[in-house]
């Protein structure tokens, strides 16, 4: 999903996957983190794709990522395949980000 959103390269992003994770070994404090850092980056997926931000959709992507988190990375993926599948103008804008970034 991030690879796909042009947030983070792959093993960038399963670094901080990983480093989220060893937060969670010390209990609640790197559990409110990871799910922080899942629905920060849910927020992007929102404002991405000109859905609804901020407010009640916050509690929902924390909700989300504390009760299912494979579930909500599923969702996210999935959303960004689909709007590859469809060239969607989001898959274009990130693509065009990616083109850019490889010729520097």
């Amino acid at each position: 999903t991030a690879r796909l959103a042009g947030w983070f390269p792959f093993w960038v992003a399963v670094a901080l996957m990983c480093l989220i994770q060893l937060g969670n070994i010390f209990g609640l404090v790197g559990f409110a983190l990871f799910v922080g850092v899942g629905a920060y980056f849910r927020q992007k997926v929102r404002l991405d794709f000109g859905m609804e931000t901020g407010g009640a959709t916050v509690c929902v992507d924390c909700l989300s990522y504390t009760f299912c988190p494979c579930c909500s990375v599923a969702q996210e993926a999935q959303q960004y395949e689909d709007a590859w599948a469809v060239a969607h103008p989001v898959a274009k804008q990130v693509s065009a980000m990616a083109r850019e970034t490889v010729s520097r």
